[in-house]
């Protein structure tokens, strides 16, 4: 009864918890979660080749891989390779690490793509130039280190995009971290070049200690908040969205029953960034009036929970 009071209020969409999350497969050309193996999950075909002794480990989520030496890597594809819709100049790679140990003064690949030293794409959780456990990041000729940073033995979530107009951003655990621009705008992540996790090509392998899970490749580049929503739901929703991120939903254009609830909001409602609940205490309903308490749980599209409501 409940449900179907608030389809009349906003006709969104709304159901159970923990069912809400929008659809993340588009785009998605390749997806690894490293079940025993390193198949793709995405549908395309893109499988990838275990070289060495990789175990398989807990992850994040079931199993994850493990990598521990130069010769323990997986190639995704290489020169000789066919590969489905990566070719790409906008695109993003979303990955589960768990650094075992670093290098001092030397990289160590969680993945990298390479062609030339002027077309590649890389993330390096290498200890060189006292990194103080930040990730390098590489695309084109160009390269920076990440503003936060991500201590061992820890899983934590990184997602780089970037974009054709030379703008790449990295975030960790779900937030924005750090934006820079690359100086080869032709760059492109093409499927015909080597692309490696847990080393780098032949002159610096890069050896990655390390656990590696739930690695998805994309053609386009994601939003900060499809980011949060792909931490959110490895980490079981324990994420909050906050009122900005309502706002940018609306922004982004993924819900256009939106401007009803900024119009309540306007007059009479709070949004608690704590718990992501939009309280609403003023809802004109025919002639009466009533209190909703609504928790936002997916925001592309966006998708409320309803918790409670009553009339005044």
């Amino acid at each position: 009864m409940k449900k179907f009071f608030l389809f009349c209020l906003f006709g969104v969409v709304l159901v159970a918890p923990g069912l809400a999350w929008s659809d993340l497969d588009s785009g998605l050309v390749a997806y690894y979660t490293f079940e025993g193996n390193a198949n793709d999950q995405s549908g395309n075909g893109n499988d990838g080749t275990v070289h060495g002794s990789v175990d398989y480990v807990s992850g994040i989520a079931g199993q994850a891989a493990h990598i521990d030496s130069t010769d323990e890597y997986i190639s995704i594809w290489d020169t000789e390779g066919v590969n489905n819709n990566i070719n790409t100049s906008d695109g993003s790679i979303s990955v589960w690490i768990k650094i075992d140990e670093r290098y001092s003064g030397k990289s160590s690949f969680v993945f990298q793509y390479f062609s030339s030293h002027q077309d590649r794409l890389y993330l390096d959780a290498g200890d060189w130039h006292d990194s103080g456990k930040k990730l390098n990041i590489g695309v084109g000729a160009s390269r920076f280190w990440t503003s936060g940073t991500v201590p061992d033995g820890e899983w934590h979530h990184v997602v780089v995009t970037w974009s054709a107009s030379g703008t790449i951003n990295v975030f960790i655990d779900g937030e924005f971290d750090t934006e820079d621009t690359f100086n080869n705008p032709d760059f492109s992540f093409q499927g015909e070049e080597f692309f490696y996790l847990g080393r780098g090509w032949a002159g610096n392998p890069g050896k990655f200690s390390g656990s590696i899970d739930n690695l998805r490749i994309y053609n386009r580049s994601l939003t900060s908040l499809e980011v949060k929503q792909l931490y959110n739901r490895a980490t079981g929703g324990d994420g909050n969205y906050s009122e900005a991120d309502l706002h940018h939903a609306r922004s982004e254009g993924y819900w256009e029953g939106y401007n009803r609830a900024l119009e309540e909001m306007s007059g009479c409602a709070t949004f608690n960034d704590s718990n992501s609940t939009l309280h609403i205490p003023c809802f004109s309903f025919g002639a009466a009036t009533y209190w909703l308490d609504l928790r936002l749980i997916s925001t592309s599209p966006v998708h409320l929970e309803l918790t409670d409501f009553g009339e005044n």
